[in-house]
C-alpha cells in the first residue's frame, strides 16, 4: 500500500521541479536578434571610452518593467566597471509583435562617471539604482 502512494507523489514533485527549473530568469543576457527562440532580457555594447548601450527586451511586459531593467543593467554595468554614477544620454522605446507575444525593447545610451559633469542635470546613482530595482523585481545578483 505504501508503494502505491509513494510512487504517484514522487511523480508529482518530480514534475513540478523540472517545471519550475525550466523557467528562465527575467533578468538574464539575450541576443539583440529575435529569433524562434527568443526570450526576455538585455544586451548591451561599449561604444566607446565611457559610454555603452544598453537595451532590455520584454515579452509581454509593461513599458515600466521594461524600461526598469534596462535601468537595472545600466546600474550594473556602472558598478562593474567601478563608477559611481551614470548619465542617460539618449532613449529609446520601439514595440513589435511575434507570434502572440509583444515584445517591448527599451534602449539606453549611457555615459559612466564618478563625478558628473555639471551639463548633466540629472543622474543616477550606480548602487542606489542597482539596490533599489533588484529589489522591486527580486533579482539577485
Amino acid at each position: 500500500m505504501k508503494k502505491i502512494i509513494i510512487l504517484p507523489t514522487l511523480a508529482v514533485i518530480s514534475l513540478f521541479s523540472s517545471s519550475c527549473s525550466s523557467n528562465k530568469s527575467i533578468y538574464q543576457e539575450t541576443t539583440e536578434i529575435v529569433s524562434s527562440e527568443f526570450a526576455s532580457g538585455y544586451f548591451d555594447k561599449h561604444i566607446k571610452g565611457n559610454e555603452y548601450e544598453v537595451a532590455y527586451r520584454g515579452l509581454d511586459m509593461n513599458e515600466k518593467k521594461v524600461y526598469d531593467l534596462s535601468m537595472l543593467r545600466a546600474s550594473e554595468i556602472a558598478k562593474n566597471k567601478n563608477f559611481k554614477n551614470f548619465v542617460i544620454l539618449s532613449k529609446t522605446s520601439y514595440a513589435d509583435k511575434v507570434k502572440k507575444h509583444n515584445i517591448k525593447t527599451n534602449a539606453l545610451k549611457i555615459a559612466l562617471y564618478n563625478d558628473v559633469p555639471a551639463k548633466y542635470q540629472t543622474f543616477y546613482n550606480s548602487n542606489d539604482e542597482y539596490s533599489r530595482l533588484s529589489k522591486k523585481y527580486k533579482i539577485n545578483q
